[in-house]
C-alpha cells in the first residue's frame, strides 16, 4: 500500500513538471482537411482513406557524420487523419503502447475495444468498415489481479510483456543493500538496492538482478518488439533518488543493469523514449533528442524537438521518428505530426489531429500507424474534441 500511494504522488508530480515543460501557443491553426468520424458499428459504410494532400518544399538531403549538428529542413506533406472510434480508452496506465489497440499480423485489420463497455470491434483498412467482436481482458489492470495471485507473498507485479509471454515482479530485499559505485565518475549519492527483480517465462521463475526504489515508479518498462529487451526509466523528477536514469533488462543475459549510453551518470534529465525491433536502436531525450545505435555508438541529433513525445518508426535505409507536437490554450488542444529523418535533415508534418496523443501502434507493414487521443490536459477537459483512436497514413 506504501508503495502504491508513492506511486500515485510520484506519477502525479512527474506530470505536472511535464505539462509545464510543453510551450503554449494560442495561434488558432485551422483544420487541413475534412475527416469522417466512425462510431463503432458493425454496419458502417465503407469510406477508404484518401490520398495525400502534398504541398511540394525543398528538402536538403546529405550524409553526415555521427557528430554532425543537422538543421532539419521543414516541408508540408499534410495526410488525412480519420478517426475511425469516438470511444474511451483505459487512462490507468502511463504506457507507450495501448493495451487494447492492436493489427492483425498482416496489417489489414486494426482490433479495438473499450473497457468500460466491454466491447471490441475489427476495423478493415480496405473496406472501412468496423464490426463486432468478442471482447477479452487485455489491459493490464484486468489481468493483474489474477496473475498475482500466482506470485510469491510480498511480490509486486510490475510488467506483461506485449505477447504476454513474459512476467516481471520485484520482491522486496529483507534488508537495504548498499551501491557499491558506478562505471561513471560523478559525486552523485546512490539511492541502495531493494529490490530483487524476477522474471517468469513458461512457468519458471529466474533472479534478473536488484534493483533501487525508483525502479518502475515512473512508467512501465518499454519493451521492444522482438522482447529480448526492456528498458525501465527512473529519472523524472527532482529530488527523487536512483541509480540509473535508465536501466536495460536483456532476456538473451537473463539479467537488468545499467543501460550503457554516453548519456548516463553525465545528463540529470535522460531517458529511453523508444526502441527498435530488436532493441539497438535506442530513441533518447537528453539535453536534446537523438537516435543512439548501441552497437556502433553513433548518434544522431534531432534538432527543434525537446519532448517525450517521440516514436521511431524506421530504422532500415535511415532513422526516422515520428513527433507529436502539442498545441493548447483555452481553447485549442491539437497535436501535430511530424515525420523526420535527422541523418537526411529531413522533416515534414504529416497529420494534425484535434486533441492530445498519447498512446500509439504501428502496422506491421510501417504503413499506417494508430494513435489513442485524449480530450484532457493538466486536468483541464476540452469541449468539441472526442477521445478515441486516430489512423494516419505513413509517408
Amino acid at each position: 500500500m506504501r508503495r502504491t500511494i508513492l506511486q500515485i504522488i510520484f506519477v502525479y508530480f512527474c506530470m505536472v513538471l511535464v505539462a509545464c515543460t510543453v510551450m503554449e501557443n494560442s495561434d488558432p491553426h485551422p483544420q487541413t482537411a475534412p475527416f469522417a468520424m466512425i462510431t463503432p458499428s458493425p454496419s458502417v459504410t465503407a469510406t477508404l482513406l484518401p490520398s495525400a494532400t502534398i504541398t511540394p518544399s525543398s528538402t536538403a538531403t546529405f550524409t553526415p557524420t555521427a557528430t554532425d549538428v543537422l538543421e532539419l529542413d521543414k516541408a508540408t506533406i499534410v495526410l488525412t487523419p480519420r478517426l475511425i472510434a469516438a470511444i474511451q480508452l483505459d487512462p490507468q496506465r502511463d504506457n507507450p503502447l495501448p493495451e487494447n489497440v492492436w493489427w492483425s499480423e498482416d496489417s489489414q485489420i486494426l482490433y479495438f475495444q473499450e473497457i468500460q463497455t466491454e466491447q471490441a470491434w475489427a476495423y478493415d483498412i480496405t473496406t472501412g468498415i468496423s464490426t463486432t467482436i468478442p471482447y477479452v481482458s487485455r489491459s493490464f489492470h484486468e489481468v493483474a489481479p489474477t496473475i498475482e495471485t500466482t506470485l510469491p507473498d510480498d511480490a509486486y507485479l510490475l510488467s506483461l510483456s506485449p505477447s504476454r509471454q513474459y512476467i516481471l515482479y520485484q520482491m522486496p530485499l529483507p534488508e537495504p543493500i548498499p551501491f557499491l559505485g558506478s562505471p561513471v565518475a560523478t559525486k552523485q549519492e546512490y539511492p541502495p538496492y531493494q529490490y530483487e527483480l524476477w522474471l517468469r517465462h513458461d512457468g519458471e521463475d529466474t533472479l534478473l538482478g536488484l534493483v533501487d526504489f525508483s525502479f518502475g515508479l515512473l512508467a512501465p518498462p518499454i519493451w521492444s518488439a522482438n522482447e529480448n529487451a526492456a528498458i525501465v526509466n527512473t529519472a523524472g523528477a527532482p529530488g527523487v533518488p536512483n541509480i540509473y536514469n535508465s536501466w536495460l533488462i536483456d532476456m538473451n543475459a537473463l539479467s537488468v543493469g545499467r543501460l550503457d549510453t554516453p548519456w548516463e551518470g553525465n545528463v540529470y534529465f535522460y531517458s529511453v523514449r523508444d526502441l527498435s525491433a530488436d532493441g539497438n536502436l535506442l530513441l533518447v531525450r537528453a539535453d536534446t533528442n537523438y537516435f543512439y545505435n548501441r552497437e556502433t555508438g553513433e548518434q544522431w541529433p534531432i534538432l527543434g524537438v525537446d519532448t517525450d513525445r517521440i516514436i521511431l518508426i524506421g530504422t532500415e535505409e535511415s532513422p526516422s521518428c515520428l513527433v507529436s507536437e502539442l498545441e493548447f490554450s483555452d481553447t485549442i488542444l491539437r497535436s501535430r505530426i511530424w515525420h523526420c529523418q535527422p541523418a537526411r535533415g529531413k522533416s515534414s508534418i504529416i497529420a494534425i489531429i484535434e486533441g492530445q496523443t498519447s498512446q500509439s501502434v504501428i502496422s506491421p507493414d510501417r504503413k499506417f500507424i494508430a494513435f489513442t487521443v485524449s480530450n484532457q490536459f493538466a486536468g483541464g477537459e476540452y469541449k468539441g474534441i472526442s477521445p478515441g483512436i486516430w489512423l494516419v497514413p505513413l509517408p
